[in-house]
């Protein structure tokens, strides 16, 4: 798959010139770590998931923020909350802009702790899947129906998964909502399954919108 270049990453760099740390959450799987990693490309980089790197930042979080001085990206950071106490003294003693990048699930605990430890210090910003303008900019778009039947998530489009789950709903049309009625012809679909429809035109609003919040002190 081509590297898209996401709406949010001009924004993202701007917010990162201008807080100490700028927190990215969002579903899985909507391209959190890939916007990442391109954006900030010279940082270091630790994902919380390994249980290895997870461990000692838990242990000793302390020593392993140490490891940073400059600062790095810090993916699902979710999966050690208590860290990012460790991070307001660090950010208050050392506050230059953009040092730390974390990434995160949308669970209320993990925001409120975010919110709540790095209030003033933090930029919150939601990344959602690919809008149809970021799809359209890499790919041929296909007709609205066969676009909302195979869905905005990157790794759809990637790996070109559609195809498998094309061929589920010819098999399986009532596990579907709209099954393969939504494909193959739209409307029927409704008729025999009762499954309303939603005017293409807001599902496309909700995709082409980033949600973006500051956390204020």
């Amino acid at each position: 798959m081509p590297l898209i270049n996401r709406t949010l990453e001009e924004y993202l760099h701007a917010v990162a010139g201008k807080y100490p740390v700028v927190t990215i959450t969002g579903p899985r799987q909507s391209g959190k770590t890939t916007l990442c990693r391109k954006a900030f490309d010279h940082k270091p980089y630790a994902n919380l998931e390994s249980p290895d790197v997870r461990q000692f930042a838990i242990d000793d979080p302390r020593g392993f923020l140490a490891q940073y001085p400059d600062g790095a990206i810090f993916d699902e950071i979710q999966r050690a909350p208590d860290l990012v106490s460790y991070l307001q003294p660090d950010v208050d003693e050392d506050p230059r802009e953009g040092r730390f990048i974390l990434t995160g699930s949308q669970q209320f605990e993990v925001t409120n702790t975010i919110t709540q430890s790095l209030a003033g210090r933090t930029a919150l910003i939601k990344l959602l899947p690919f809008s149809v303008a970021e799809i359209q900019s890499a790919f041929s778009l296909p007709d609205n129906d066969r676009l909302l039947y195979r869905g905005f998530y990157p790794r759809i489009w990637d790996k070109n998964l559609f195809k498998g789950l094309k061929h589920f709903a010819k098999l399986f049309p009532d596990h579907i909502p709209g099954g393969s009625g939504l494909v193959y012809g739209g409307a029927d679909a409704q008729e025999r399954t009762g499954t309303a429809i939603v005017p293409v035109a807001q599902i496309y609003s909700l995709f082409d919108r980033a949600s973006v919040s500051l956390a204020q002190s």
